[in-house]
């Protein structure tokens, strides 16, 4: 204990915070009386305490409001440390949260063996490291995550993911992420690497995906080694990553991964390559469904440009569609923004090609942002992101969408003999 008090004492003076802030948790840690966590001091404190060598096996942990991390965080658990205890997110985020120590094992959990994380956000964060960073769980071992998401920016050199970025025997169910994960080997937008009998089930990703070995939509690396891993009823929408939902694939049962393949994207024996019209019908719906049970339509086209999203997930944040009607010099597009709207002050886009970035102010309608583009470059390609300015003028952002303009075509007559 006294260790634990010292250990307390020094992040919270780190932290800005007084040690007399930090009091034991309300709850009494069981199923059906959970110890609260409710404040940033809160989080801190269970970060400080499992670090220490407590893992908490056996005891549960529920979030009663979303925080915002106002400093540099420490992930909880280690590997010599872990957290085995299971904690509910009851659908409320962590924001704001900064890891800029480029050590292994970064992200809201470091390292979990044996627990459960459920129904935990983690928006508007900057999370770097170097090995085993995930934007849930760095690290997760015989553990499951479910219904959580990431809306942050990810980026790491190996095992990177966001939402898990190494997961062993583990499960990792209808999430989603939207967030730029950034990474050099075993890179997804779920989970980084998949190792031996570890399921991702009923996932999806619309964030930009980006590194140089193994890099997938869904999974980077996955290792079915000694005992099958699996990827069931999932698919990947970022078209111009040129990326397929899983990089690289070892002893692996595949039942129904999709990915959009509107721009030459190829399927591998053991996806589909399908188009974004595709995606959006309800025969893709329904084929998701008789796999794994977990979908529905986004029938107003507001969260993920009507491609099917999770029945039982809470959306909250700033979701950017696709890119709509694209000619040769227009396009519209469009955002869905679910925040309270007390808090923001003005709504936007952020469009940009490799030469300008232009900032467009919208008004919104009922939570729903639309602008028509112009005077756009033909066939070059776009980023496009949404965002709002909170009333302390910080800005958050949405997920990035690419979209090419189309090429103009030139009519100069029956010998020109191509078009541009």
């Amino acid at each position: 204990m006294v260790k634990i008090k010292a250990l307390l004492i020094l992040s919270y003076l780190l932290a800005g915070l007084s040690f007399s802030q930090a009091a034991t948790w309300k709850g009494k840690g069981t199923e059906k009386s959970p110890y609260l966590i409710g404040t940033e001091e809160d989080l801190r404190l269970l970060s400080v305490s499992v670090n220490a060598g407590n893992s908490y096996a056996g005891y549960y942990f529920t979030m009663t409001n979303d925080i915002e991390v106002r400093n540099i965080w420490q992930a909880i658990g280690t590997e010599t440390a872990p957290f085995k205890g299971h904690f509910d997110g009851e659908y409320h985020a962590v924001s704001a949260l900064k890891i800029a120590e480029k050590s292994d094992y970064q992200g809201l959990f470091g390292y979990v063996y044996q627990g459960s994380i459920t129904k935990t956000g983690l928006r508007w964060s900057e999370l770097k490291g170097k090995n085993y960073i995930g934007g849930i769980v760095a690290y997760l071992m015989e553990g499951t995550v479910e219904y959580c998401y990431n809306q942050s920016s990810v980026e790491g050199l190996t095992n990177v993911g966001g939402i898990v970025g190494y997961a062993h025997a583990s499960q990792i169910e209808a999430c989603y992420n939207n967030g730029k994960i950034v990474g050099n080997e075993n890179v997804g937008g779920i989970i980084g690497t998949g190792f031996s009998n570890t399921k991702i089930v009923s996932c999806y990703n619309v964030g930009f995906v980006s590194g140089f070995t193994r890099v997938g939509g869904i999974v980077g690396k996955i290792d079915g080694y000694r005992y099958k891993s699996e990827i069931i009823a999932c698919y990947h929408k970022m078209n111009f990553n040129k990326i397929n939902v899983l990089g690289a694939a070892i002893s692996i049962d595949v039942r129904y991964a999709v990915f959009a393949s509107d721009y030459g994207v190829l399927a591998n024996k053991l996806t589909q390559g399908r188009t974004l019209a595709f995606l959006q019908t309800d025969s893709f719906l329904d084929s998701l469904n008789a796999v794994a049970d977990a979908w529905k339509k986004d029938d107003q086209f507001h969260l993920n440009t009507a491609c099917p999203i999770l029945k039982n997930m809470q959306y909250y944040g700033i979701f950017t569609n696709d890119a709509d009607s694209v000619l040769q010099t227009q396009a519209k597009i469009s955002a869905y923004i679910s925040l309270k709207k007390s808090n923001i002050k003005e709504y936007g886009f952020i469009c940009c090609n490799q030469n300008d970035t232009n900032r467009i102010v919208v008004s919104p309608q009922n939570g729903i942002i639309n602008h028509q583009l112009s005077d756009l470059e033909p066939y070059t390609l776009y980023s496009l992101q949404a965002y709002a300015m909170l009333d302390n003028n910080t800005y958050v952002y949405g997920n990035t969408m690419i979209f090419r303009t189309l090429a103009e075509i030139h009519n100069c007559g029956v010998n020109c003999g191509h078009h541009h």
